[in-house]
């Protein structure tokens, strides 16, 4: 969960602060999972500077860029796509409630 949580890490800090972890493990796990994180950042906002300032010297990096990008695209699409999948269902079974509420009405009615 330190690596890339689903959740910022200022509410991870928090929520890790109300468990009984000690300071050490703690300290030496979020060091750890920290460091790819970082690299991640730093290693990104290197080739979007270079893509910026037109450094064609880093093809290497422009392509990992727009692998990157890509690959951001698919995750927000199938996350778009399971959303309106999870959306359709919720709508259809309280479609689904409502009918049978009206149908156990009229019997009773009856």
């Amino acid at each position: 969960m330190r690596i890339w949580g689903p959740m910022p890490n200022s509410v991870q800090n928090f929520l890790f602060g109300l468990t009984n972890i000690e300071l050490l493990p703690y300290a030496l796990i979020t060091l750890i999972c920290s460091i790819p994180q970082l690299a991640t950042y730093v290693y990104l906002g290197a080739t979007g500077r270079s893509i910026l300032l037109e450094d064609k010297s880093s093809t290497f990096s422009t392509a990992i860029l727009v692998v990157v990008f890509l690959i951001v695209i698919a995750i927000i699409a199938l996350v778009a796509r399971r959303f309106r999948i999870l959306l359709r269902n919720e709508i259809l079974d309280s479609s689904s409630r409502l009918r049978i509420g009206e149908r156990s009405a009229v019997s009773s009615r009856e």
